[in-house]
């Protein structure tokens, strides 16, 4: 390859490279609930507007401690099902009682900004088996 060939693919790798938007800046915002129901938390998020048109999206909600915060955080992965047109829903299991948030991309840095998606945060009571 001539010196001028490759400076030319890395001029091009380095554009690619440049311009490749991360997850987060590819999905657009929606409004979420959850509700808790023992130790299982459920979660439908509603696109506004906007059909993601796949049967599933994984990667993009976590379940995240708040009383015991670590760092690098300690993430369940909630899994999303489409339920119906711009609606996913997902349940996980709640490791223990406690407060817990049901945070956007909980591994993205900078964190995606609040007013496309929203933090959720409550607490989880429920016995736990000696």
């Amino acid at each position: 390859m001539t010196r001028k060939s490759l400076g030319l693919l890395l001029l091009v790798v380095s554009i690619v490279v440049a311009n490749a938007a991360p997850a987060v800046a590819k999905m657009p915002p929606y409004d979420a609930e959850v509700s808790v129901d023992e130790d299982v938390a459920t979660v439908t998020v509603v696109f506004d507007g906007y059909d993601m048109g796949v049967p599933t999206l994984d990667g993009i909600l976590g379940l995240v401690p708040q009383d015991s915060p670590s760092d690098p955080p300690s993430i369940i992965w909630i899994d999303l099902v489409r339920t119906e047109a711009f609606t996913y829903g997902g349940s996980v299991v709640i490791p223990h009682p406690g407060e817990w948030a049901i945070v956007p991309f909980p591994d993205a840095s900078p964190p995606p900004p609040a007013e496309m998606y929203p933090t959720i945060t409550f607490t989880a009571s429920f016995a736990v088996a000696d």
